[in-house]
């Protein structure tokens, strides 16, 4: 027997060396897989070959197998092939299965009947449809080595301590952030919890940030919390005004600090000479893009000296970003709609008026599209240079420069005289 498993053993050893794994490598996977001294080259190979033809690329194949050597001694038909099966139904695209396997392999050494199927029903008890359970498995495989009793049944409780006791609720929260499932509890989510009751946050507000913003629930309240906290005091903003401005946009906590809070801040006070509480007051300030929205419409009111508030700057087309290009044609008007008429908004009201025209009533109205197209093309060629106005228009023209002029016409070409002998 001794002498069969010192064959097995070899043999292995000679696979891992053909497939370009160093000693350490392998000394380190004989200690993580015991199963790995009685392995036979034969089936290790056909599984290789088999991970292979699903689709795990031959350069990640030496990490997988690394991650999880116990792959290779998984009997292929009876559990290797079963389980991706299993998860080729629940995936809808063609490389989603090849790309959970290459993130957790592990998940190919569990059971369907034992592991994958209860996880099923679990998830689906809570609201959860199948097809989203497929893509919460497949978007973090590790969901599957997670304990339902002392692992999932834990955060659902959790959640349910929350007042998301209405059907369906929890499901949507975890839909949402499937890594939700793999923090503990007692150690990152109660923590967390306690942190935002501690800066104001009502009962209700902790609930729209866990149905709506779940991932802020997840950070460390050491590392990333409460150094934002202590960040936007140092700002100038009170605490009152942080509460409000993390009740309306949760994520402000969790941005960082150094690529997103200061740069935004410095840029509000010495570029933009605006106060600190106007941030306060719109919270979805940090929200918007640095360069694609907040440098280029500064630019755009200071060359067009327009003041107006940091709502009325950037959250007027929130309602249809489709007309997002109406900015420099409305702000040239110097109109700034209100927040409650954008609401009623719709593209009716941008439609012209069909044949016979109605009597305009008294009071303003919103001109019509055809209008309004108009003027932003004119708005559009007048900031424009002179240069590129001309050539925005191309004249047709004869290849010939002489048919510019009437009585020009091209030389001809003389005839040569023959020679006298």
């Amino acid at each position: 027997m001794e002498i069969n498993n010192s064959r097995n053993s070899s043999s292995i050893m000679w696979f891992f060396k053909d497939k370009g794994f160093d000693d350490k490598s392998i000394n380190v996977m004989f200690k993580k897989c015991k199963r790995l001294e009685g392995a036979q080259r034969q089936r290790a190979l056909e599984n290789w070959d088999y991970l292979r033809n699903i689709g795990i690329q031959e350069r990640k194949l030496p990490s997988v197998v690394s991650k999880c050597p116990k792959i290779l001694t998984i009997h292929l038909d009876e559990k290797l092939i079963p389980m991706v099966q299993c998860l080729a139904t629940l995936g809808t695209k063609p490389r989603e299965v090849a790309s959970a396997i290459t993130k957790f392999p592990n998940i190919l050494s569990h059971s369907v009947e034992e592991k994958l199927c209860p996880l099923l029903a679990f998830f689906q008890a809570l609201g959860v449809p199948e097809k989203q359970v497929g893509k919460m498995i497949l978007l973090n495989p590790r969901i599957i080595s997670y304990s339902i009793e002392s692992k999932l049944s834990q955060v659902v409780d959790f959640l349910a301590s929350l007042g998301l006791g209405e059907e369906g609720m929890i499901g949507k929260v975890l839909m949402r952030n499937p890594y939700m499932v793999g923090y503990s509890v007692d150690k990152r989510l109660q923590p967390t919890l306690e942190f935002l009751k501690s800066i104001g946050l009502t009962e209700l507000n902790l609930q729209k940030v866990a149905v709506n913003y779940p991932e802020v629930l997840c950070r460390d309240v050491d590392k990333i919390l409460r150094p934002n906290f202590t960040y936007l005091r140092g700002c100038g903003f009170e605490g009152g005004q942080i509460a409000a401005m993390v009740t309306a946009y949760p994520l402000v906590l969790i941005k960082s600090i150094n690529n997103s809070l200061e740069p935004r801040i410095r840029f509000l006070v010495e570029v933009m000479g605006r106060r600190i509480e106007e941030a306060a007051d719109y919270p979805d300030f940090f929200r918007h893009g640095f360069k694609k929205r907040l440098e280029l419409r500064q630019k755009l009111l200071k060359r067009k000296n327009i003041h107006c508030s940091l709502s009325e700057m950037l959250d007027f087309v929130k309602v249809n970003p489709e007309f997002d290009y109406l900015f420099p044609v409305r702000f040239s008007k110097r109109t700034f709609p209100d927040k409650s008429s954008l609401v009623e908004l719709d593209e009716d009201a941008l439609r012209p008026p069909t044949s016979p025209s109605p009597n305009a009533p008294s009071g303003s109205i919103p001109p019509p599209l055809s209008t309004v197209v108009n003027n932003v093309a004119q708005a559009l060629s007048a900031e424009k240079p002179v240069d590129e106005q001309y050539h925005a228009v191309t004249k047709p023209r004869p290849l010939s420069p002489f048919a510019m002029y009437e009585d020009l016409k091209p030389p001809t070409s003389p005839c040569p005289t023959p020679r006298k002998f």
